[in-house]
């Protein structure tokens, strides 16, 4: 009668425990790609909403693995997955889950928590290089581009993806940013606009940029250009809008303009004016006179100050068979004097007056520059009062002579000249 008992005792204290069981345990996660499964399996109904013990946004760095996060509610099983396994994975254990960042890359994506019944948590995650530089672009803070024109400029550092927006695209447009981080960044209109530059965590760099309004047409051809037929003269046009047109009949004289690149060539003897213009109408007029004798491009008329000299050449004519090619003679060689070495023509201003200079080639064709040098102690200067100087070009520098030292040399238009 007692071992009934006892029998019956240890069968029903086995039962008890295995009723408590529940017939077994659940079964571990799984991993497949970047998605992640795991946790219990779930009958009848969970009155806790899904959520989880991580941040609704994350920074890691590269290769760095984050804390264990928790889930709780829900419906088991739950699935963890990573929107882009090249930069992010998931490993899901039970209930909790980690998230790993790829060593060598940076960028942003996303890990989303899914329960059985779809229920979605989704957690944004920015991956920052362990060893990133800070965001940089070669192009200067203060930028002044033309106006068509266009320069590339190349990101580093920061984290990618990169974006440049400008504050104004009809002054200044930006193009899309290559793999390689370079962009382009082209002027419209004239003006003032800003392109800002910022990489996936907000960084942010500032350029700004000026387009500024067309300079006046000209070019490093004089107003007045006397040339040999059969010669050839190359200028430059600056200024204006391009592009750039030339109109000539080209009878006396035939100009042809490539780019910015002019050339004027003589045919025959005579007079022409050489009209460029540019595309927004600004006409420029060149007076071409075409000669078939003895020429200098000296002026007809100039003066030296004592003790100083001016350099020019001589043109046409039938010259000399060996150097120098042309005579020059001086009325009066104690106030002026002049040599010629090969086509150059020096003259060199001695004392007040005014003198005579004939030149003369092998046929006795001849021209004569009338040189005045002015009385001791008048203000003179080497420089002619005309001047045409090309944008960012510095010429030679002149001599300044009498009057009274110290001098001073004053622009009226310090933002042209």
């Amino acid at each position: 009668m007692n071992m009934n008992r006892i029998k019956y005792f240890v069968v029903l204290v086995a039962l008890v425990m295995l009723s408590a069981c529940g017939g077994g345990g659940g079964s571990p996660g799984t991993s497949t790609g970047g998605t992640t499964t795991g946790g219990t399996s779930s009958g009848g109904t969970s009155a806790i909403q899904l959520s989880t013990s991580a941040p609704t946004s994350l920074n890691l760095n590269s290769g760095e693995t984050s804390p264990s996060y928790g889930i709780v509610g829900g419906f088991a099983p739950y699935a963890v997955t990573a929107d882009t396994p090249s930069l992010l994975s998931v490993s899901l254990t039970g209930d909790a889950f980690t998230i790993s960042a790829t060593a060598g890359i940076s960028g942003t994506g996303a890990v989303v928590l899914t329960d059985a019944k779809g229920t979605k948590v989704s957690i944004a995650i920015v991956v920052r290089s362990a060893t990133a530089a800070a965001l940089f672009v070669d192009a200067p803070a203060n930028l002044t581009i033309a106006a068509g024109g266009s320069g590339t400029s190349t990101i580093v550092g920061g984290s990618k993806p990169y974006t440049a927006v400008s504050s104004n695209t009809a002054v200044v447009t930006v193009g899309a940013i290559g793999a390689d981080g370079k962009f382009t960044i082209t002027g419209g209109g004239a003006g003032s606009a800003s392109v800002t530059i910022k990489d996936a965590l907000g960084t942010a760099v500032t350029v700004s940029v000026t387009v500024p309004s067309p300079a006046g047409l000209f070019s490093t051809a004089p107003s007045t250009l006397q040339i040999l037929n059969g010669t050839s003269n190359f200028y430059t046009v600056y200024g204006g809008t391009g592009p750039y047109v030339v109109n000539t009949n080209g009878v006396i004289a035939n100009a042809v303009i490539t780019g910015s690149s002019l050339v004027i060539s003589g045919r025959v003897p005579g007079n022409q004016t050489v009209a460029v213009s540019d595309a927004k109408g600004a006409v420029l007029l060149i007076d071409v006179t075409v000669k078939s004798g003895l020429y200098t491009d000296a002026p007809a008329s100039l003066s030296v100050p004592s003790g100083t000299g001016a350099t020019y050449t001589i043109y046409g004519g039938i010259p000399f068979g060996a150097s120098p090619l042309y005579n020059v003679n001086s009325s009066n060689p104690a106030v002026a004097s002049a040599t010629v070495t090969g086509s150059t023509l020096s003259i060199s201003g001695h004392s007040s007056g005014v003198v005579s200079l004939v030149i003369t080639d092998s046929v006795s064709a001849s021209t004569v520059i009338t040189v005045t040098v002015p009385a001791a102690g008048a203000l003179m200067s080497t420089a002619p009062s005309n001047l045409n100087i090309p944008i960012g070009v510095t010429l030679p520098p002149y001599a300044i002579s009498g009057g009274s030292g110290s001098y001073t040399a004053t622009s009226s238009n310090p933002a042209l000249v």
